[in-house]
């Protein structure tokens, strides 16, 4: 029978670091979040939303296409589940819950960390074949969903073990006022709002080029309040990822957490969740050669912390492909200030751009 019911009260803020602490990278880690908050847009949650498409599941094209169906309920999981060796501890456990997210945390509390990760990473890799099925016709075989979710975890902690802090640059001074990045470059700025009175976060992230312009710009919320430092670190992991998913390259990355860019640039381990996510950071900057990250002004800042505070207005991440409204002002004064100051030092014989 397939579950219909969501419960999202069952479970105490702890479970949460269960995949949080999961051994598996970051972006794995934010998606089975999302999966065990059952906001992932699956064909029904996108239906029940007034869009115009089938409720029922691309694979069987038989019933209601939710998370439950996508990961544990849809005969093609089965075989998958399977073949990873822990579809009994599933399957024993399928008539005892009423919704994946109780599942999920079930399944994670009984077993050893090690079979967690194998779960958490086999759940992204089923999702990826969903995906790679309805837009590229992909291949349907379970060993196709296993042999990704192996080889991916396996690079990735290659990845971790070659990381070493000589490959970093050292921390590059702090800016008090935001300047367009050189051409050629791209520039992402991070901050990340809290939101105390719902026991809630937010980040923002906006990308702008070498003229100053608006690129796009992200607004994530999160339902839960971390510590200060590791909220402004998951905000800075949580852009990294994405920028690198939209494929751009040459990025420098601006946060006005001292704090997070201090700790990238710190030769000392830390084995706190802070630590954690900032290992994942210095991961990703030594895997994307063209990516740097560094410190400014919280009025440098401003226009990031716009965006992470409106966070607050969605129950998921929402993504601006055209500049919003509640930024507009702001980002044109930084362009006019910008295009102001090239006009003087053209006009005063140097025509040459500011080198940063």
């Amino acid at each position: 029978m397939e579950r219909l019911v969501q419960n999202h009260h069952f479970f105490i803020d702890d479970d949460w670091h269960r995949i949080w602490n999961a051994d598996v990278p970051y972006k794995v880690r934010y998606f089975v979040w999302r999966a065990l908050r059952d906001v992932l847009p699956t064909r029904l949650s996108l239906h029940s939303r007034g869009v115009q498409i089938s409720p029922l599941c691309p694979l069987c094209e038989r019933n209601l296409e939710n998370s439950w169906h996508t990961f544990v309920g849809c005969p093609t999981t089965t075989p998958v589940w399977i073949e990873t060796g822990i579809w009994t501890d599933i399957n024993s456990l399928l008539g005892e819950v009423n919704s994946f997210t109780e599942l999920g945390f079930r399944l994670l509390r009984n077993w050893p960390k090690i079979i967690g990760d194998q779960f958490i990473m086999t759940l992204w890799s089923l999702w990826h074949r969903r995906n790679d099925i309805i837009w590229n016709d992909g291949p349907r075989d379970p060993n196709s969903v296993t042999r990704r979710a192996k080889n991916v975890h396996m690079n990735w902690i290659r990845i971790r073990g070659l990381c070493t802090t000589d490959a970093l640059p050292t921390n590059p001074p702090c800016s008090t006022k935001w300047h367009p990045p050189r051409q050629g470059f791209l520039k992402c700025n991070v901050d990340a709002a809290t939101f105390e009175s719902n026991n809630s976060a937010g980040f923002g992230t906006i990308v702008r080029d070498p003229k100053g312009d608006f690129m796009v710009a992200k607004a994530t919320p999160i339902n839960f309040l971390p510590p200060v430092r590791e909220c402004e670190a998951r905000a800075l992991l949580d852009a990294i990822i994405w920028v690198s998913s939209l494929n751009l390259s040459h990025v420098i990355f601006e946060t006005d957490a001292k704090v997070v860019t201090d700790a990238i640039y710190d030769p000392e381990k830390d084995i706190s969740e802070f630590g954690d996510i900032i290992g994942n950071i210095r991961s990703l900057l030594t895997s994307h050669s063209n990516f740097s990250v560094h410190n400014i002004g919280r009025q440098a800042n401003e226009v990031a912390h716009m965006v992470a505070r409106h966070s607050r207005l969605f129950s998921c991440p929402n993504i601006f492909s055209s500049l919003p409204s509640f930024l507009s002002s702001c980002i044109n004064d930084v362009c006019y200030s910008h295009n102001a100051n090239e006009m003087s030092r053209t006009l005063m014989g140097d025509g040459h751009a500011e080198t940063r």
